[in-house]
This record gives C-alpha cells, structure tokens and sequence, in this order.
C-alpha cells in the first residue's frame, strides 16, 4: 500500500477507531458496530437509551435546563427508567473534522 493510500484509510476510519487502536475491539459488539461508522459510509444509528436516574439540581438550574430543552440538549423533567430515542449521522464539520452528534428525539 502507497502511504498516501493508508492515510486515506486512516481518515476514513471511525475517530473513535483511531482513538482506541487496538483497545477499541475489547468494546461489546454492538458498541463497536455503533462507533466504527464514519461519515463517508453515509449510514444513520438509531437506537433506544434508558436513563435509569433523572434529577436536577436547585431552583436556579430550572432556566438553563428549559433553555436546553429548546436545542433537544436537557429537559428539566425528573423520574427513573425514561426511555428516549435518539439518531446519530456522522458528517464531516465545516473544519473538516469527522463528527458523531447523539440527537436526543
């Protein structure tokens, strides 16, 4: 392989492969078909998450987290055992740097 050919390879590789090396195939299966996508596969993850615990802080919190909730960042709501949905697609930013967003739906 021509070293422009592995450094092609490399940029195409999940950031989260790159970071991880070889620590990365200790992850469960399905963490590591989740976090091997990269942009240029053009493929969306979907999946269903479970907060066993949601509390919040004082009062003077509360504006922030509804504030949050405007940008599907934090919601003021508390309980236990909420399921939400969440997608991720993988792009590139305008700086050229590979991105995974969690989109909290």
């Amino acid at each position: 392989m021509t070293r422009k050919f592995q450094q092609l390879l490399k940029f195409m590789a999940s950031i989260f492969k790159q970071k991880l090396g070889d620590e990365f195939k200790r992850l469960h299966p399905k963490l590591q078909q989740q976090f091997s996508l990269s942009s240029h596969d053009q493929i969306a993850f979907v999946g269903l998450g479970v907060m066993e615990k949601v509390w919040r802080g004082k009062f003077y919190t509360m504006p922030l987290l509804y504030l949050g909730r405007l940008r599907n960042i934090l919601f003021p709501n508390t309980g236990e055992m909420i399921p939400f949905p969440f997608e991720s697609n993988n792009y590139l930013d305008s700086y050229g740097r590979e991105s995974m967003p969690k989109i909290r739906k």
